[in-house]
């Protein structure tokens, strides 16, 4: 946390400050040397009391630039506007006012005591004119902190925003890998167990699985920090995947694809299609007599996955699904903010429906 020290050095006696400061100093002094030409017709004045004017307003002009930006920095470190907004109005009001009255009044009556400030012919030096000129500097001084402030809101605003932004992608990011985390298990111990039962029945076909398995798994470690990947990359993931339920099932799973990926690369989340394929083989049931049939296709920005809707019983080793891995698959999709897929039963097929993402979104 910075302290007011280096707040006041990084903010306010800087070199953008002091240009600011000389080029507000000399708006003035230019502007009555001009007048003095137009009347006069020439410089009637002498150089010493151009300089004079000069460095009067130069005087004039950093005592409240910096007097009441420091007032601000200091305000903003003890009584931020963010915790008691209206006391902290109250207050910066009074010092800004106390303050650009008391160094106007000092400066008038000093410049006038030096010899170096003059009224116009046409005005005299009394009250009511230091009370004119104090009045004068106040509220001047006030809109230009005005403006200073409103920038700083604006200025803070945004960076409200952006970390907002940035805590929202990191809650979002922290959400979607601990959906990943679901999956990554679940994969691994259905393998296992299939590898633990082919290894009783038939050791090279286990030994096939294994090599298959090893393959897949790697893939899975590939895209483990992904949260899209491409479609073709997807497609060959799966590819793998049913080679190992080939393994297992043999004639009993039928698999038709219509989706080979185009020159178009379209996104989808890592694993969603083994996702669905892995809850058909699970919740139906297949023989080589009445085969599981798995169709994939593809219609425009749309994965459809169909399979054959012949549940298991639950006297026959069927589980009853738990929709846990729709759940999944529409909470990634939420994440992302895209459509979310939908599943639904038609003549005598499960639908599965995945939206496919653009890269451009």
């Amino acid at each position: 946390m910075t302290t007011l020290r280096q707040q006041l050095a990084h903010r306010v006696f800087t070199r953008q400050n002091l240009g600011l400061v000389l080029l507000i100093a000399a708006i003035p002094v230019i502007i009555f040397w001009a007048r003095e030409v137009l009347d006069a017709g020439t410089a009637a004045q002498a150089w010493t009391h151009w300089l004079s004017s000069a460095a009067y307003s130069l005087l004039f002009t950093a005592s409240l630039f910096y007097g009441c930006f420091s007032l601000t920095v200091v305000l903003n470190h003890f009584l931020p506007w963010e915790r008691q907004p209206w006391k902290r109005l109250a207050i910066e009001l009074a010092l800004l006012i106390g303050y650009a009255s008391g160094v106007q009044l000092l400066i008038i009556l000093g410049g006038r005591a030096l010899g170096i400030y003059e009224p116009q012919a046409s005005e005299s030096f009394d009250g009511r004119y230091v009370f004119d000129q104090v009045l004068f500097g106040i509220a001047i001084t006030l809109i230009v902190v005005a403006i200073f402030e409103g920038v700083s809101f604006f200025k803070k605003w945004q960076e409200s925003l952006l970390q907002a932004e940035r805590l929202r992608a990191e809650h979002l990011q922290s959400q979607y890998a601990n959906l990943r985390a679901q999956l990554d298990p679940h994969f691994m111990f259905n393998s296992l167990n299939v590898l633990s039962s082919l290894i009783r029945k038939d050791a090279d076909q286990a030994e096939a699985y294994l090599d298959h398995f090893a393959q897949v798994y790697r893939k899975v470690l590939e895209t483990k920090d992904e949260t899209l990947i491409p479609l073709k990359e997807e497609m060959a993931f799966v590819d793998s995947y049913l080679e190992l339920q080939r393994i297992r099932f043999g004639s009993a799973l039928l698999w038709e694809d219509q989706c080979r990926p185009d020159g178009e690369e379209a996104l989808l989340p890592p694993l969603s299609l083994q996702e669905l394929l892995s809850n058909a083989i699970k919740h139906n049931k297949m023989s080589p007599q009445k085969p599981l049939q798995l169709k994939l296709s593809r219609e425009n920005d749309w994965l459809y996955l169909r399979n054959s809707d012949q549940p298991r019983a639950p006297w026959s080793g069927g589980e009853a699904s738990t929709g846990t891995g729709w759940d999944n698959l529409r909470a990634r999709y939420r994440l992302l903010k895209a459509p979310a897929p939908h599943f639904w039963r038609e003549d005598g097929w499960f639908i599965a429906a995945l939206p496919l993402i653009s890269p451009a979104s």
